[in-house]
């Protein structure tokens, strides 16, 4: 129950606007068809990658070349572009991540163990 509660409320719309800034900082114009079935392997991926027994680096390095590939392959980005554009949008979203932490010490006057430990409250916490 709380796997399917932290896909729809922070995955999906993580990928979603993860894939738009990519079209954006791209300059191309948004392909609907491409763009959910881009959003459905990012998502799978993510869930993959995940899993695995990776540091969060290595898990975000294996998701940019996903989301490189998914913009070359299927979006029909060019590569050098593709590139740019996803190394962007991944920054974005590390420095926003880190700003969402940055708050949360704010409100939790440091203690971050009672977010991160309750899966569902850290889904709510780490929202889009």
């Amino acid at each position: 129950m709380i796997f399917l509660v932290e896909l729809l409320l922070r995955d999906i719309p993580e990928v979603l606007l993860l894939l738009f800034g990519l079209y954006v900082f791209a300059g191309q114009p948004v392909e609907r068809r491409q763009y959910f079935l881009s959003a459905g392997v990012l998502v799978i991926t993510n869930i993959i990658t995940r899993a695995l027994p990776l540091n969060n680096g290595v898990y975000i390095l294996l998701n940019v070349i996903v989301l490189i590939s998914l913009a070359t392959y299927l979006c029909k980005i060019d590569l050098l572009t593709s590139i740019k554009s996803s190394l962007i949008v991944t920054l974005i979203l590390a420095l926003l991540e880190a700003v969402n932490v940055f708050l949360l010490q704010l409100f939790f006057h440091g203690d971050l163990g009672v977010v991160f430990e309750d899966r569902l409250y850290k889904t709510v916490a780490g929202l889009p």
